[in-house]
């Protein structure tokens, strides 16, 4: 039962998104990057516009650390749990 709030990836999933994750360099990632665009349709944290460069360099450093919790968590066959809040 899915329970509100939460996003979770089960073991398979994870595993799969840590090679996904692993193979894409976040300067691939970061040739998308349109602060306008990301604040006007309201992406969390809504700081793009407001940070200027700083909010790339707050993307980098959360990709990284999002690519080690995949990483590890795939290493360990686990599954995932998320929450916003």
């Amino acid at each position: 039962m899915p329970i509100e709030g939460y996003s979770g990836w089960d073991p398979a999933d994870v595993a799969h998104t840590a090679e996904l994750l692993s193979k894409t360099p976040f300067d691939k990632l970061a040739e998308h990057y349109d602060p306008v665009e990301m604040d006007t349709i309201g992406v969390y944290p809504r700081i793009w516009i407001r940070d200027g460069n700083d909010s790339l360099s707050y993307l980098r450093d959360n990709y990284a650390s999002l690519v080690e919790v995949f990483v590890h968590a795939a290493r360990h066959r686990s599954g995932l749990l998320q929450s916003f809040g």
